[in-house]
């Protein structure tokens, strides 16, 4: 005989489906007064949970749930003044398209005669900032997904 009380697992089986134990674990049922009456309960509160009617919404929950959603945020109006801003960006892409084209025989030198030590300061550098600059791109995205709009306030 076992000397030591079945598991609550185990019990909630025997009280589901009996024969799922082992002739041990029965035997030890069979002369434990204590599993036997974890057993009933177990029995009882199955049966008990068995008995009860399903729960059945008889109201629409969307309307509740909706309301109690806090008022959406009005987007800011649009500038008047958007197509300035496209206008510098333009002549901004062009003035540099022209000086890398002027420019373009002296940097060629400049870059075949850049020594090997030289080119590494310039990506090196330049491939840290872009990875720094990737993981905070990645941290801001996560925490907009988490909080959403509300992650400026948690920081104050």
């Amino acid at each position: 005989m076992t000397t030591v009380h079945l598991t609550d697992k185990q019990l909630q089986e025997f009280a589901e489906v009996p024969d799922n134990l082992g002739p041990e674990e029965m035997l030890h049922i069979s002369k434990c007064e204590s599993c036997r009456l974890r057993v009933r309960n177990y029995t009882l509160l199955y049966a008990g949970l068995n008995a009860m009617e399903k729960p059945a919404f008889d109201f629409d929950l969307a309307p509740l749930v909706v309301g109690q959603l806090p008022p959406s945020r009005i987007s800011a109006p649009k500038s008047k003044y958007y197509w300035a801003a496209v206008l510098c960006a333009c002549i901004g892409t062009a003035f540099v398209a022209l000086m890398v084209w002027v420019y373009s025989p002296q940097l060629a030198v400049l870059f075949r005669r850049l020594p090997g030590i030289g080119l590494y300061m310039v990506v090196i550098p330049t491939s840290v900032t872009f990875l720094l600059q990737c993981s905070a791109y990645i941290k801001e995205y996560k925490r907009n997904l988490i909080f959403g709009d509300r992650s400026h306030q948690l920081l104050k």
